[in-house]
């Protein structure tokens, strides 16, 4: 089961639904969303630190809400979780370094599932216009 969530895929959905309020305006979107994340602690921890069902992917879905709803307290769980990253970093020996993604002994660099979706959320966190990984940066209107 995914991170904070009441079936598979659940973090996807809630992304949805923020897409979806941004391009329709409609508050049901928003609220919807905005429920979601106050199902969540407000200082998370979860040994799944992957984008594709972990902090990575909560962190990405932080600010992407945060972008579209400009709500503080969401940058502000975002920034929890890049704390979290920061202070969880494996040195293996000097420049050389890791994160243990989830209860596994395979270290990888993968966007969704290994390192690679940790260095997206952190880069994404100090650059924000750069866009999530599952959309895209046109901007859509109707």
């Amino acid at each position: 089961m995914d991170l904070w969530s009441s079936g598979e895929g659940m973090p996807g959905i809630i992304l949805l639904f923020v897409k979806a309020y941004e391009v329709f305006k409609n508050p049901l979107y928003r609220q919807v969303a905005e429920q979601y994340f106050k199902n969540i602690p407000v200082r998370p921890v979860h040994i799944d630190f992957t984008l594709q069902t972990g902090m990575a992917g909560l962190g990405e879905l932080y600010l992407e809400a945060f972008r579209v709803f400009e709500n503080n307290a969401l940058k502000e769980s975002a920034a929890w979780i890049a704390g979290l990253f920061a202070n969880s970093f494996q040195i293996i020996e000097p420049g050389v370094g890791h994160w243990v993604v989830k209860n596994t002994d395979k270290i990888t660099a993968d966007l969704f599932r290994g390192n690679g979706g940790i260095i997206h959320f952190l880069t994404r966190y100090l650059f924000p216009s750069l866009s999530h990984p599952l959309t895209s940066t046109t901007k859509i209107t109707c």
